[in-house]
């Protein structure tokens, strides 16, 4: 068994002296793994620990020698875009900072339905399609690894099954996936599960 990328050991977080997340042994290696749970169990807090978007109050958090120098994403429940931006202006930013070209974009733009919205500000998007163009700029930069905070979340039964479907295309650069949801998604493709 090959060396996981991340392991988080005792990790704790907590806010205002209110400990919100405990979590004793988590590894996170090849392939999916989700964090499931209902509204309020730490999915998210979670899933911000294990992409040093925030640190832990207490704990280990480790990032294995072999992530350094790999691009890794995170696409928020809410957000990711510049909301006073275009689709197609977040998308050329995006493309600019990670030094991608922009026609890299074009079969995920084509295959997640958003191309209709790529002149319109990213805030006068419904907040599934905010989510389907953030994980555009996501997959667009080729990440090694992954994380989305309920990729599912403001989208219709179509769109979620375009999605899942984007999400599980085979793809050489990516290692691993992380994502939160409340249950586990049939036909998803999951290698590892924690149930907060």
């Amino acid at each position: 068994m090959s060396e996981p990328f991340i392991r988080a050991i005792e990790i704790e977080k907590t806010y205002r002296r209110h400990k919100v997340l405990c979590v004793s042994k988590l590894e996170v290696g090849c392939g999916h793994t989700t964090l499931v749970g209902e509204n309020g169990s730490g999915k998210t807090t979670l899933l911000k620990l294990l992409a040093r978007v925030i640190p832990p109050s207490r704990g280990r958090l480790v990032w294995s020698e072999s992530l350094s120098g790999k691009r890794i994403a995170f696409v928020p429940q809410v957000g990711g875009l510049y909301p006073t931006l275009t689709i197609k202006e977040n998308f050329e930013l995006n493309a600019g900072l990670y030094n991608v070209a922009l026609e890299s974009y074009a079969g995920t733009i084509q295959r997640l339905g958003v191309e209709r919205f790529l002149h319109q500000p990213a805030q006068t998007l419904s907040g599934g399609f905010q989510k389907l163009a953030a994980v555009v700029c996501a997959l667009s930069i080729a990440p090694y690894g992954l994380f989305i905070d309920e990729p599912f979340s403001g989208l219709d039964s179509n769109h979620s099954d375009i999605l899942l479907e984007e999400l599980e295309r085979p793809r050489s650069h990516l290692e691993f996936l992380v994502t939160t949801d409340h249950a586990i998604r049939e036909g998803f493709n999951v290698q590892n599960v924690l149930k907060l």
